[in-house]
């Protein structure tokens, strides 16, 4: 029992030593830039990522000096991004050829194909080990907004109260230089539709859309009405004179 349990873990041990023979290890820093001034910015949860065929993962946090190792890498093609909650970076491309030879850096775009090939010539290939810089600096708040009058000249309820303060201030100056008919008939156009506006909608409308002024309308029913009581009384004094020659 003891010579099987002695060969089973000397089995394992050779297995593990044959694996760490065919991988290697991805090293690298991050290094201060004009987003990232000190390394104690850095999240605690900040770490670099590689993902491989079939979306396997291989990850390392990123100790305080800014130095990263990622074990047991095989040879392949490789997606470098650094996880950040305060910073961002330039997704990596990594070609590991073999455990002999270094890795080949370039900047990965997401649409080109997966395919293993040299870098094309004047193509970005970055330095190994990996040198990581930050992008940008990530901002999860909205910053307040201070007092901007430019932005409340447009308003458009601030608009329409300068355009109405305006026509109160140029309409008399307008009115005097104004010719006397069309003053006239722009009295006249005001006063029907103030008519329009006391709730004599129908009159009103009709008289604009005729031509005529509310007051010709009262003019001509104050007229009929008076011809009315003309008729009526000169018809009962003929009644009156009538009944007398009887």
């Amino acid at each position: 029992m003891r010579v099987a349990g002695f060969l089973s873990a000397l089995a394992a041990t050779l297995s593990v030593a044959l694996a760490s023979a065919e991988t290697t290890t991805i090293k690298g820093f991050i290094l201060p830039s004009e987003h990232l001034q000190h390394l104690t910015l850095l999240g605690p949860t900040t770490r670099v990522i590689l993902t491989g065929a079939g979306d396997a993962e291989l990850a390392s946090f990123v100790h305080p000096g800014g130095s990263f190792a990622i074990p047991n890498v095989s040879p392949g093609t490789y997606a470098l991004r650094v996880h950040s909650p305060t910073h961002a970076f330039h997704l990596l491309r990594l070609d590991v050829p073999s455990i002999s030879s270094a890795p080949i850096v370039r900047r990965w775009n997401p649409a080109e194909p997966w395919a293993t090939a040299p870098p094309a010539e004047g193509e970005w290939v970055g330095e190994y080990p990996l040198r990581l810089e930050a992008r940008a600096e990530l901002d999860w708040y909205e910053k307040r907004e201070g007092f901007n009058a430019a932005g409340m000249l447009k308003n458009p309820m601030m608009l329409l109260m300068g355009g109405s303060v305006l026509m109160m201030v140029l309409m008399p100056m307008l009115m005097k230089n104004m010719d006397p008919e069309a003053l006239k008939e722009m009295q006249e156009n005001q006063n029907k539709i103030a008519s329009v506006q006391n709730m004599d909608f129908v009159g009103g409308l009709a008289s604009f859309l005729s031509g005529s002024s509310p007051q010709d309308g009262s003019k001509e029913a104050g007229d009929a009405g008076k011809a009315g009581a003309g008729g009526s009384a000169g018809g009962g004094k003929r009644a009156a004179g009538g009944g007398r020659r009887r």
